[in-house]
């Protein structure tokens, strides 16, 4: 799997990095603090994607709690979801505490 892209949207800091050779995890801190950009999410697709069938976001938006707190955001995310799939995305998304019972 090819990672070309990591953002941070919402609750997170604004921020994304984008590499077209892929991203190694041992690369992640370097890239975050030499080469990151204000978030633009359309951006952000529009680079991820390729010709491949199998195009993947991985979204990580928060709790149903957190939902409740930013309507709007996850509004937001609604309606991407909607886009991303249109352009043939596979969206897997998680909750907080999955997504922290993985990084730990």
């Amino acid at each position: 799997m090819l990672v070309r892209g990591i953002a941070e949207y919402g609750h997170g800091s604004g921020m994304m990095i984008l590499h077209q050779n892929g991203i190694e995890k041992d690369m992640v801190k370097s890239l975050w603090q030499e080469q990151k950009t204000s978030v633009n999410l359309d951006q952000f697709c529009s680079f991820i994607a390729d010709d491949s069938e199998h195009n993947f976001i991985v979204e990580c938006s928060g709790t149903m709690e957190q939902m409740e707190k930013q309507i709007d955001h996850f509004q937001y995310i609604s309606r991407l979801m909607e886009d991303w799939a249109m352009k043939r995305f596979h969206v897997l998304t998680a909750d907080e505490q999955d997504t922290q019972v993985y990084y730990r």
